[in-house]
């Protein structure tokens, strides 16, 4: 996912990058016969790694929509984040989840006011 962030591109390509490759790995990992397994120990084991990985995504795309000058970089990236993470719940394949994802970065990156 450091390469999605840190890549060429502009800020709607680069976003949308990280954020597919970020919910496609939640979206594999649910796909397996031992999600139910993996998610107890992910609470169990790994819940804190967890925790500091959405802390880190949230930051860099705060830090990302402020550099590009959008307007309120925090709201933006809870609404962002939110709208992510419903569709990785309900997308029924990664074909999907990467269109969806797209779809809705380019919808608020191009709504959104400017400074």
């Amino acid at each position: 996912m450091d390469a999605e962030f840190s890549k060429p591109g502009s800020t709607e390509d680069r976003l949308t990058a990280a954020l597919v490759a970020k919910y496609s790995a939640v979206f594999d990992m649910l796909q397996s016969p031992h999600a139910a397994q993996m998610m107890e120990d992910k609470g169990i084991y790994a819940g804190h790694a967890f925790e500091m990985l959405n802390t880190d995504v949230a930051r860099r795309i705060e830090r990302m929509t402020a550099e590009a000058d959008y307007d309120n970089p925090s709201a933006l990236t809870r609404l962002i984040l939110s709208c992510a993470s419903g569709i990785q719940k309900h997308a029924r394949t990664r074909t999907d989840l990467a269109h969806d994802l797209k779809t809705v970065v380019h919808a608020l990156l191009t709504t959104w006011k400017y400074h």
